[in-house]
Parts: structure tokens; sequence; C-alpha cells
């Protein structure tokens, strides 16, 4: 949503609509043609591990914002910048931008569902509706999702000419702040459990407020 958002060149709202019926949504992913033959993200997937991803309901969408199809196209800013990789419908028929990667070989990729939820997150037992048992917790989806992960690290790896000291790599870091699991904070109950909250001082106004900029 949000690199649809910064790359479409309008303000707020567009091009995203509300409204999608994608929360806790399993599909399998509908690869277009040059997600099929051209794309940088699936260059390492074995053909049967794309033709399983066509098939099985791997992807974990959680969301009820997202761009259409349509409005993707109608944007001109969106055409001339992204390859659209896969698509998907929610609930109720309306297809939407699943998966995406920058043209002109540019290191930008998005995707509207959630792969980095395959492998790491599995609710109590209250919540039938994500258990071990679901296609997205198997091997091979678990392998798909994190053949995507790392594509996204080999293509950081480029930056590292960029010579960050240790000191200003820990001082940017996500690790030096404070991370409470959802579960211990009553004030954020309806969290998953599972989930980590991080406390950043707002910008600029860390020292003046001494309030924590809480980001999940």
């Amino acid at each position: 949503e949000q690199a649809m958002l910064y790359s479409a060149g309008e303000g707020v709202p567009d091009p995203l609509s509300r409204g999608w019926d994608s929360e806790l949504l399993f599909v399998p992913l509908n690869l277009t043609t040059y997600g099929k033959e051209h794309s940088r993200l699936l260059a390492d997937w074995p053909e049967q591990l794309k033709h399983q991803a066509a098939e099985m309901p791997w992807t974990w969408h959680m969301h009820q914002a997202g761009i259409s199809t349509e409005d993707f196209e109608n944007n001109f800013n969106l055409r001339e910048f992204w390859h659209v990789v896969a698509t998907n419908v929610d609930r109720r028929g309306k297809e939407f931008v699943s998966l995406v990667e920058a043209k002109g070989g540019l290191p930008f990729f998005a995707s509207q569902f959630h792969p980095e939820k395959n492998a790491n997150e599995f609710e109590d037992d209250g919540q039938t509706s994500i258990n071990a048992t679901l296609p997205a917790h198997s091997a091979a989806a678990i392998d798909a999702m994190s053949r995507l992960a790392a594509t996204f690290v080999n293509e950081t790896r480029n930056f590292r000419s960029f010579g960050f000291t240790t000191d200003e790599f820990w001082r940017w870091s996500i690790a030096k702040w404070p991370v409470q699991l959802a579960a211990d904070l009553e004030t954020l109950w309806w969290l998953p459990a599972h989930m980590q909250v991080y406390y950043f001082p707002p910008w600029q106004a860390a020292e003046a407020s001494g309030q924590p900029l809480v980001v999940v």
C-alpha cells in the first residue's frame, strides 16, 4: 500500500481504496505473464514451485486498503514505474495488485500480502483460523516466501559500499530500541499476542517530550 501511495504522485488517499474483504485471506498467486517469464523476484523459483504457488493458498493477506488493477492501469506514474508480477481477488471477487517490482532493474519490490508470516506466526488455540495445518504453513509455502526474503537481502548487499561505521549501524538499528510482546501489554489487547512492539522516540521531539512513539 505504501509503495503504491508514494510512487503514484497523488495525494492521500489516492490511488488506494478501502473496504477490501481481505483480512485473513489465504489465496494462490495469480502470476501475470511478466511474473511467469521475466520477474527478478521469482528468477530462482523452480517451475514446479511457481505452479504450486499459482494453485495453493500460500499468500497471507491482512488488509482492508489496497489498489485495484483498474486503478493501477489508470495511473500513469504507477504504470511507468512498476511491473505487476501477480494479482489476487478478495472475497467479493474484486481484483487487486498483489506483487510488484520496479522497472529498469531498480531495487524496489512490494507485496500486498505478508511473506514474513508463513514461517513465524502461529496463534493460540483459540484462533483456529490460523494453525499449523494451513497450506500457508507448509514447507513449500515457507520455501517460496523465504525466497522473496532472500532476494531482498541480496539486493541490500549492493549497498555495502555506503560504508556505515559500526557505531552508525547500531545507532540506526532497530535492535537498539526497547521491545515487548503485545501479550504483555494490556493497552494493546487488540494485537496478536506474538507481535513485537518497539518504542521509538518521535523525530525532533524525543528529548523535549519524553514520550515514545510505538511502532508495531
